[in-house]
């Protein structure tokens, strides 16, 4: 039975369960499509139907984008199309999308290749070009000097991490895109990735101004110079309609990523006591992107701790203590957090590792855990 993508979306998507579509992002016509929401919602699952798709009607090809090699390794990533050959609702798509002729999928040498297996498993046939390559930002001077003229799709997968970014990494993902881009103006890039973490390089890089703050169920367009337009997608709730929520009900802000695709927080400990102006002996500000922390030492009796909340002015004395990644040659301005260089910014550090820290809010916890990890690539 030959079936075409819209035939797989409809009962993929339909009465299965309500699963993300990126219809509506696509109507916008950006070069840039950036979609974040709750994960196991089909985001990542379009733009792969896309790269088959496009390539057994069309020859395209598609540019599968992680972030580190371990990431497109064979262990890791060879299953990326087990979804596409034993899917519960469809069946065997490739099959289907193919008429027969290709029935799975076989990962080598960084490239995905469609292949016909018999009933046991074994080769038959395989096709001898790829419809989709992969890379790895930290990764990218190894395919420089190769030429990717077909492929008319890129997806940046897992592009948001409540880990690391990888140091200037704005600088590697675009070689990246320009390894594979060249001179042409006709490439789409998809970057996909769960609520982890709303502190992302990219929103600032690109100058996305409004992410934090962006609802669910809404797309917002930024227009640039040259007609660069791009579109950044807050996937609905779709958790009604998921079985598997069950298993994540808990009453926890991290979980809640999972099933409902609200931003991922951890819980951080608030301030246990009366908040009293009068007990602060120390003050220092952390600029990190868009925020000011304000982190106050505070000593009640012969019990010391920080507690850290958000500035909602700027700094504005010369002598403030001010820690941020933008140097200058201020004698109260450090650049690093973890790495004191004199007796004050020993005696803080001191103060935030041996002592009690206590957060305004969750939020402001995950601003400051984030500034640390930061730190930790500096």
């Amino acid at each position: 039975m030959l079936m075409n993508k819209k035939e797989i979306i409809k009962t993929n998507y339909g009465k299965h369960g309500k699963f993300y579509s990126k219809k509506s992002i696509d109507k916008t016509g950006a070069d840039y499509r950036i979609i974040f929401g709750e994960r196991s919602n089909g985001k990542s699952f379009q733009v792969l139907l896309d790269f088959l798709t496009d390539y057994i009607n069309k020859g395209w090809q598609g540019a599968y984008v992680r972030r580190w090699v371990e990431d497109i390794r064979p262990k890791t990533i060879k299953n990326l199309f087990d979804n596409f050959e034993i899917n519960e609702i469809n069946g065997n798509i490739i099959e289907k999308l193919s008429g027969g002729k290709w029935n799975s999928v076989r990962y080598r040498g960084r490239d995905f290749y469609l292949i016909k297996k018999d009933d046991n498993g074994e080769i038959e046939s395989e096709d001898l070009t790829s419809f989709c390559h992969t890379f790895a930002l930290t990764d990218w001077e190894h395919e420089k000097s190769v030429q990717f003229p077909r492929v008319k799709k890129i997806l940046f997968d897992e592009f948001l991490t409540r880990s690391h970014y990888i140091p200037d990494e704005y600088t590697a993902f675009n070689n990246t895109l320009s390894t594979i881009i060249r001179r042409r103006d006709d490439v789409i890039i998809y970057m996909v990735g769960n609520t982890v973490n709303w502190d992302c390089p990219y929103w600032s890089e690109f100058g996305l101004k409004h992410v934090k703050n962006q609802k669910q169920n809404t797309i917002d367009i930024y227009e640039f110079d040259l007609g660069l337009r791009v579109a950044v997608e807050y996937c609905e709730d779709t958790s009604s309609s998921k079985a598997s929520n069950k298993y994540f009900a808990f009453d926890n802000p991290s979980v809640k990523m999972i099933t409902k695709g609200t931003w991922q927080t951890d819980i951080y400990p608030h301030l246990p006591n009366k908040y009293n102006r009068d007990n602060i002996a120390m003050v220092y500000f952390i600029r990190y992107y868009n925020e000011i922390l304000q982190c106050e030492v505070m000593l009640e009796s012969d019990y010391i701790y920080t507690y850290i909340h958000y500035k909602t002015g700027d700094i504005k004395n010369d002598d403030d203590i001010v820690y941020s990644f933008e140097v200058d040659n201020n004698p109260f301005h450090y650049d690093n957090f973890l790495k004191p260089t004199d007796s004050l910014s020993n005696k803080i550090y001191e103060f935030w590792t041996r002592y009690p820290v206590y957060y305004q809010s969750n939020e402001v916890g995950e601003t400051m855990r984030n500034y640390i990890i930061a730190c930790k690539t500096k």
